[in-house]
């Protein structure tokens, strides 16, 4: 049997094990994420879920750069293939939106969406091509620490 020093040590050790036993197998929370990308027919876009990147300036941590975007498809029946190109697509737009992060000189002043969508458009067009889909900013937040 276990012995606990204070009342507080015992609340704080029942809370944790609680909320393991409540927490759903990892497993489960992989395949509930689904590949990432959710495209709708009417519309023709294909939505990502939010990405954030990390401001750093001389080696802390100074902003948080957090985009929504979505994909408009110029065909709609190669949505199947892009989205089975997501993970590759989400990894081209994390590193991009890096890059343009790090390149901020000023971290007070609004975000330049167009300079923002131009660097997430180069990406795209080197994972598909030239043409095959355009890039739409749904969100753009910059947090200042």
């Amino acid at each position: 049997m276990m012995r606990f020093r204070t009342r507080a040590t015992r609340h704080l050790t029942l809370a944790l094990v609680l909320a393991a036993l409540l927490a759903p197998p990892l497993p489960a929370l992989a395949s509930a994420k689904g590949d990432g990308g959710s495209f709708d027919m009417t519309t023709g876009v294909l939505a990502f879920p939010y990405l954030s990147v990390s401001v750093i300036r001389d080696g802390r941590p100074r902003g948080l750069l957090t985009i929504g975007l979505g994909l408009e498809l110029e065909a709609a029946e190669e949505a199947p293939h892009i989205q089975h190109l997501t993970p590759k697509l989400q990894d081209a737009y994390m590193m991009a939106a890096t890059r343009f992060a790090q390149e901020l000189t000023n971290l007070r002043a609004p975000i330049d969406v167009a300079a923002l969508t131009a660097t997430l458009q180069t990406a795209t067009d080197k994972q598909l091509g030239p043409g095959k889909a355009k890039v739409l900013i749904t969100y753009a937040q910059m947090m200042r620490r």
